[in-house]
C-alpha cells in the first residue's frame, strides 16, 4: 500500500481576537491526522493560503521563516 504524508498551516479563524490569528499545523499520515498550534499570530490580512503568509512585509517573511522551518524539522522526523 501507498504512504502518504501531508504537512498544513492554516490561520485559525475561530479563534480571532482583535484581527489577530493563531496559525496552526496540521500533519496527515496514511489519513491519521494530528493538530497543533505553530506558537505564531498573523493578522487576517496575511492568511496562510497555500502555506504562507501573504504579501513581502516584514512579519510576513518572518512567519513564513518560522513555517518553514517547522516543516523542515517535521519533514525531518517523519
Amino acid at each position: 500500500s501507498r504512504s502518504t504524508f501531508k504537512v498544513l498551516f492554516y490561520a485559525n479563524g475561530s479563534k480571532e481576537k482583535k484581527g489577530i490569528v493563531p496559525i496552526m499545523g496540521r500533519v496527515t499520515i496514511n489519513g491519521t491526522v494530528s493538530q497543533f498550534s505553530c506558537n505564531v499570530t498573523s493578522e487576517r490580512t496575511l492568511d496562510a493560503k497555500g502555506n504562507k503568509a501573504k504579501g513581502k512585509c516584514k512579519e510576513a517573511r518572518e512567519i513564513n521563516l518560522v513555517l518553514d522551518n517547522i516543516k523542515a524539522q517535521i519533514i525531518e522526523h517523519y
